[in-house]
């Protein structure tokens, strides 16, 4: 437990409360423990709250459907277990027999939820004296990294959705988006995409990655075609 309070940069004033939050069905059953589905439940709800408020706050420009897509892929069972992967969650967990025999420590259900239990233990173990201030910086370290590459990934994913809707709405043909440049060495290449409506240049965007130069050349030929500038 100490070489997981360490990854969460969270010391326990508790340990009762960790122990529990790792402690699988499985093990409270063969043990006569209580489990972690309690705690799952109400980190559940935190982690749901402080995601929503980190998009709104970070992604201003984004849509109400963009951002629950962006959240739901950050809090699904594969994001969650991703996260828990990176600090070694499955090491610490209380398994039984079964699970520990069939590979539990890697199963992307059991470190999702164990994740969640772990953020609601924080969040009952610090609440008192510090509010929501320890678990909101606890899901901030955690998912920061997460989150640069899925706020990206939505946005870009916005401007392309918005052009297509624009497009398609005023009758303007078909999109399409050609690499037309890529400079640089590998490790440090850059992309420039050219995008083209019915045929026709319209603007040109660049990027670390593909999406990321679609998404802006996808931006700018939208203002282009609302009259707007950039």
């Amino acid at each position: 437990m100490s070489k997981l309070q360490t990854a969460l940069g969270y010391k326990f004033k508790d340990l009762v409360l960790l122990d529990q939050a790792l402690t699988h069905k499985s093990w409270g059953r063969e043990n006569k423990a209580s489990d972690n589905e309690r705690l799952e439940f109400l980190g559940d709800a935190v982690l749901q709250m402080s995601i929503s408020e980190m998009i709104y706050k970070v992604s201003p420009e984004l849509s109400e459907g963009m951002m629950s897509k962006f959240r739901s892929a950050l809090v699904s069972e594969g994001g969650l277990a991703r996260v828990a992967r990176r600090i070694e969650l499955g090491d610490a967990l209380n398994l039984g027999r079964g699970e520990e025999q069939t590979g539990g420590r890697e199963k992307v259900s059991i470190l999702a939820d164990a994740l969640e239990a772990v953020i609601a233990a924080v969040y009952l173990d610090s609440y008192t004296q510090e509010g929501q201030g320890a678990v909101k910086q606890l899901i901030s370290n955690l998912f920061g990294p997460e989150m640069e590459l899925a706020e990206e990934f939505y946005e870009n994913a916005d401007s392309k959705t918005d052009l297509q809707e624009w497009v398609q709405k005023n009758k303007l043909g078909t999109i399409e988006y050609k690499i037309t440049e890529e400079r640089g060495p590998d490790h440090e290449k850059e992309f420039v995409v050219t995008l083209f409506v019915n045929g026709q240049e319209m603007a040109s965007g660049t990027g670390n990655r593909i999406k990321k130069a679609e998404g802006k050349a996808a931006k700018k030929a939208l203002a282009q075609l609302k009259g707007e500038l950039v």
